[in-house]
């Protein structure tokens, strides 16, 4: 059986690969950037603004490149903006008031630092 809040960050992903990103609605174990990931952003889900629906937040997680350099800054604020442009002409999906939070760092399971920003979506839906 499939979980609805899976489903929305999984369609989120997809939408993002046929914009041509490398997406995933998993944190991947390991990664080589630049990629964006779809996690769920608190709160994760709240009453919609007409009965029967359902808004879900999402953070659109886009590591750029790894180092702490400008040049790993410049690429991870460029891949948030790129994301944030195809998110604003999709359908069903909006970006949030607050729509690109600040790059920071993203350590990996190996111990190396990658750069990245987070782009909050949300959008909403029937409740299930």
């Amino acid at each position: 059986m499939s979980n609805a809040l899976t489903d929305v960050r999984e369609a989120l992903a997809e939408a993002l690969t046929d914009a041509n990103f490398r997406a995933s609605a998993e944190v991947p174990q390991t990664f080589t950037p630049p990629l964006c990931w779809v996690a769920p952003r608190a709160p994760y889900r709240r009453p919609g603004q007409t009965f029967g629906r359902k808004k879900v937040n999402l953070a659109v997680v886009c590591i750029a490149a790894q180092g702490t350099n400008s040049v790993a800054l410049a690429a991870a604020e460029q891949l948030a903006s790129d994301v944030a442009d195809a998110v604003e002409a999709m359908e069903g999906f909006r970006l949030d008031s607050e729509e690109i939070d600040a790059p920071q760092l993203f350590p990996s399971a190996q111990g190396q630092e990658y750069l990245g920003a987070v782009v909050n979506v949300w959008c909403e839906v029937a409740r299930a």
